[in-house]
């Protein structure tokens, strides 16, 4: 990897989409819980690091980590992120995984893999960007997935690591289900100008999104579960000569 390419990775961690962006969208999709006084354990620190790391694979616009295809080093890996989103969400979140956190969890990763099969890659920039109709609508649906997954998977419950870690680990698993539309719906957008959309979009979530954790837990399992079969039998279909 040369130095171009380490100065990308670098600026993927520290500061977008990883960083100082990452704490950003975690104070928008966490709220208070964020910024509450807490103990902090050896699991959520772990778990923090490992979010780290997944929100610089994520091909939002204008990520630095999409500058390391090629000679530069490895692309950014679909596998590589979902496991160490898997490890952040499992160390930060409760210990018991009832039914519909299970169900969640499985429509939230299932449809990405669905996607990669169709686009015959794990590189995550070429999945985002894979052309078609029903690949595009498949993108949506899992995007729709993921974040109606976000809350049920990080439930504030005894056993829970510190709301500031679940707030930031909530945080990139909003961006991971933003990711997967920001950058086919918005093309002509800057870079910088997208990341800002992409924001927004985490705030309008973060308000809106505690309700369906708290009150709505089987009709919100229910949804991501019919979102995740469409986008997995779309993708699916996508994939099919």
């Amino acid at each position: 990897m040369d130095a171009l390419a380490l100065l990308s990775a670098a600026a993927a961690v520290l500061l977008y989409p990883g960083g100082a962006y990452l704490a950003g969208a975690a104070l928008l999709a966490g709220g208070r819980a964020a910024v509450a006084p807490a103990r902090w354990t050896a699991p959520a620190a772990a778990g923090v690091v490992c979010a780290g790391l997944a929100a610089a694979l994520l091909p939002l616009p204008g990520s630095p980590a999409s500058s390391l295809p090629g000679r530069s080093g490895p692309a950014p890996n679909l596998l590589g992120m979902l496991v160490l989103l898997a490890a952040a969400v499992a160390l930060t979140g409760p210990v018991r995984w009832s039914p519909p956190r299970l169900l969640v969890a499985a429509a939230a990763t299932v449809p990405a893999l669905a996607l990669a099969a169709a686009g015959a890659t794990f590189s995550l920039p070429v999945i985002v960007g894979l052309p078609g109709t029903r690949v595009a609508l498949a993108r949506d649906l899992a995007a729709v997935a993921v974040l109606v997954a976000a809350p049920l998977l990080l439930p504030d419950e005894p056993g829970s690591s510190p709301a500031p870690a679940r707030a930031l680990v909530l945080g990139v698993v909003v961006l991971a289900g933003m990711s997967l539309w920001a950058p086919a719906a918005l093309p002509r957008l800057p870079g910088a100008a997208a990341a800002l959309v992409v924001l927004a979009a985490v705030a309008v979530h973060g308000r809106l999104a505690p309700g369906l954790g708290r009150r709505a837990v089987r009709q919100a399992a229910a949804v991501a579960a019919l979102a995740g079969l469409a986008a997995v039998v779309l993708g699916a279909m996508a994939g099919r000569p």
